[in-house]
């Protein structure tokens, strides 16, 4: 039986960082989204993180989980959502849900990596995600 080390939370995103440049060095070109997910979950193994994949966060009403939702590609010891894109137009529509990722998981943090051409992120805290949803929630709806 391995011991896993329990890691502080403001050193995920540091580690997230460093793993997605790893990750992205070990990707030749043409790459998938999912070559891009299995390389940055690797990376974060090879550390000492534990990585789950493919979380999925329902919709809710109430007490019921709807049967639509979205998904985190890599959860990062339960604690820093991940969300990877290939595809610059959806990464800024990843982006505009960090709050709610943050808010249905109750992550500490959640951050859209952007694998492809450059290196772009976005990255939110619980703090900044409640006085997002705060401030969403008197904005009328379209």
């Amino acid at each position: 039986m391995t011991s896993k080390k329990k890691h502080d939370s403001l050193e995920l995103w540091p580690a997230a960082q460093q793993a997605s440049a790893a990750a992205r060095n070990r990707l030749s070109t043409g790459f998938a989204r999912h070559d891009a997910v299995s390389a940055l979950c690797d990376e974060l193994e090879r550390g000492g993180y534990s990585v789950d994949r493919m979380v999925w966060l329902p919709e809710r009403a109430g007490a019921t989980d709807l049967n639509c939702g979205m998904v985190v590609d890599v959860l990062v010891e339960k604690n820093l959502a991940l969300v990877v894109e290939t595809d610059p137009k959806n990464a800024r529509r990843s982006g505009d849900m960090l709050p709610q990722v943050i808010s249905r998981g109750n992550y500490s943090q959640a951050a859209v990596l952007m694998f492809g051409d450059g290196v772009a992120y976005q990255r939110l805290e619980k703090s900044a995600a409640s006085e997002a949803a705060s401030n969403d929630a008197g904005a009328p709806r379209s």
